[in-house]
């Protein structure tokens, strides 16, 4: 993982933050049993709140006040735009839940855990822009990351 941050010098505000996360990002085609997938999307999940946990400044809105998300896919084999975009659900799913502070798992009526809704609707307050799909360090053939820029206007 790593993390950077930018400032504004003219308000001193918080410009934007940028994770990387190295985590398993298969594309659709990849055939996978239910169980094994379930188990993927947990880990890219607890993966992702765990960098974004460490991040200095949580984003604060005001009423109004959008948020701006960029999802970059790093790695190969290299994919066509909406391939990338659905490898990286779990990712954007668990940026929404840290953005608005929602637990990373609940536990139910029956004692059963499960993953609160995400607030990443087209009526919520984050706007996804999804960037250009970056290659693999050269001679990491099996490097597969996300990169997370988090900007606040």
């Amino acid at each position: 993982m790593t993390a950077a941050m930018a400032v504004d010098i003219t308000t001193g505000r918080l410009a934007h933050q940028v994770v990387t996360v190295e985590t398993r990002l298969p594309t659709p085609n990849t055939r996978e049993h239910p169980m094994v997938r379930s188990k993927r999307v947990r880990e890219q999940r607890r993966v992702v709140r765990h960098a974004l946990e460490r991040l200095a400044v949580r984003p604060r809105l005001r009423p109004g006040q959008r948020l701006r998300v960029t999802l970059i896919r790093i790695g190969s084999p290299r994919c066509d735009t909406d391939r990338a975009n659905i490898s990286l659900a779990a990712v954007r799913d668990e940026v929404a839940r840290w953005a608005f502070d929602v637990p990373f798992e609940a536990i139910n009526a029956k004692g059963k855990r499960y993953a609160p809704r995400a607030p990443d609707g087209p009526n919520d307050r984050i706007d996804w822009l999804y960037g250009p799909h970056e290659k693999a360090p050269k001679g990491m053939r099996k490097y597969q990351a996300a990169r997370i820029i988090i900007e606040q206007p």
